[in-house]
């Protein structure tokens, strides 16, 4: 079989599009895509004759920033600017827990919602939870990893 030519002489689906794109274009959309493309271009020529101390310096600045930026993310929810507080008002009506300023609508919508008795679990779910076992605590202590199955 014949070796492949290469596609430098023929029309590629890449370069059809951006001849597409460039004719579609204003004159000042075309200048600003030209100056973005130089920009990146030295960038790029500029990065190339870096110096390796000036380039693990840059390197570890952007690595910093980046852990920064990761850690503000982490104390979002520390911060005060974000109240947290413990569910623990009990619910007048169904005896349930709740935030101290849900309104009763979250919680039974003053009466109108009846729920009906619960089922008792099947039995291999009612040992597990009632039972001293090894596999009780065995199901206990890997409680997290059984429900993410589901």
């Amino acid at each position: 079989m014949p070796r492949r030519k290469s596609n430098l002489d023929r029309c590629t689906r890449q370069t059809e599009g951006s001849r597409r794109q460039l004719s579609i274009m204003t004159e000042e959309e075309r200048v600003s895509v030209r100056k973005r493309d130089q920009h990146h271009l030295s960038t790029i020529q500029i990065r190339n004759v870096e110096p390796a101390e000036r380039r693990a310096a840059r390197l570890e600045d952007a690595r910093l920033r980046a852990r920064q930026s990761r850690f503000s993310v982490k104390n979002l929810f520390r911060s005060e600017c974000i109240e947290r507080e413990r569910m623990s008002h009990v619910c007048s009506y169904y005896q349930a827990l709740k935030f101290n300023n849900e309104m009763k609508a979250m919680c039974w919508v003053g009466g109108k919602i009846k729920l009906s008795q619960l089922d008792s679990p099947p039995e291999t779910l009612k040992t597990l939870l009632a039972g001293s076992t090894t596999e009780l605590k065995h199901f206990l202590s890997k409680i997290r990893k059984y429900n993410s199955c589901f």
